[in-house]
């Protein structure tokens, strides 16, 4: 019964990734800011991975430091394709391989479109190398998980007084209040 209720869970816990990584609302660095004011800095947080825009849901998949990766996932489904043709066909055009790559859905001269209708698949690629550069960044910060899971207990909605300050805390920037709206 146990077992059966922990594969349920992590069935579950499984498919609500998915569906936030494919719906670009997984919690990327501005999501965790807004949550959680006391622990992230102040401002505009640039792009762990580029540096040049602000990290944001939008940003993930446009990110010049993807574009090699999901070319190289659009060159795979190509090769994918042909091979699934060939196996599947009994008469094999001469120019398939021509024909597949002039397709305008392997067009390497990537555009936002294939990525947002999840024609492009990131959950390994993108997602895990940039969830453990953001762990890093967050390290860097002294922003650990207990401090994210207590959070709500330390910094109650209606606390008036500014948080207290750590040792590592006293070398960040100042922190500001969250009203909830």
């Amino acid at each position: 019964m146990i077992w059966t209720l922990c594969v349920a869970l992590n069935y579950r816990n499984n498919k609500e990734n998915k569906i936030k990584k494919c719906n670009f609302i997984y919690p990327t660095i501005d999501i965790q800011q807004r949550n959680y004011p006391c622990l992230y800095p102040l401002g505009a947080i640039p792009c762990v991975e580029c540096t040049m825009a602000r990290d944001d849901n939008a940003h993930v998949g446009l990110c010049i430091e993807h574009s090699n990766d999901i070319i190289m996932i659009l060159i795979e489904s190509a090769y994918d394709l042909y091979d699934l043709i060939i196996a599947n066909s009994d008469n094999i055009p001469v120019a398939l391989s021509d024909t597949i790559e002039s397709l305008p859905l392997f067009n390497v001269a990537f555009n936002g479109y294939l990525l947002i209708h999840h024609l492009v698949l990131i959950d390994k690629l993108i997602w895990a190398r940039r969830a453990t550069l953001v762990k890093a960044w967050e390290r860097n910060l002294s922003i650990t998980k207990n401090k994210k899971r207590f959070y709500r207990r330390r910094y109650k909605k209606n606390n008036l007084i500014s948080p207290p300050l750590d040792n590592m805390d006293t070398l960040s920037p100042l922190r500001r209040n969250y009203t909830h709206r």
